[in-house]
């Protein structure tokens, strides 16, 4: 004979409810956990470095149709 608290039982009814509380909770830990890699991504803006890049090509003496070019089509590949 099995011994069970009413209240177990009728948890036992709600099994996926519970199983789906438990993942949330296991997320949630893990975003808390990387809140300082959030605040790293959006201190990066990867517009900017696009822009910086842009500039630089042609500084290098590239045309501006070589950043569309893929590498190994130089000579130097």
């Amino acid at each position: 004979m099995k011994v069970a608290f009413l209240i177990q039982e009728f948890m036992r009814a709600f099994k996926e409810e519970m199983e789906i509380t438990e993942k949330l909770e296991k997320i949630k830990k893990a975003i808390e956990g990387s809140v300082d890699v959030w605040t790293l991504w959006g201190a990066v803006n990867l517009d900017t470095v696009y822009v910086k890049v842009s500039k630089l090509i042609p500084k290098l003496g590239f045309v501006s149709e070589d950043a569309e070019r893929l590498v190994d089509s130089f000579s130097g590949g």
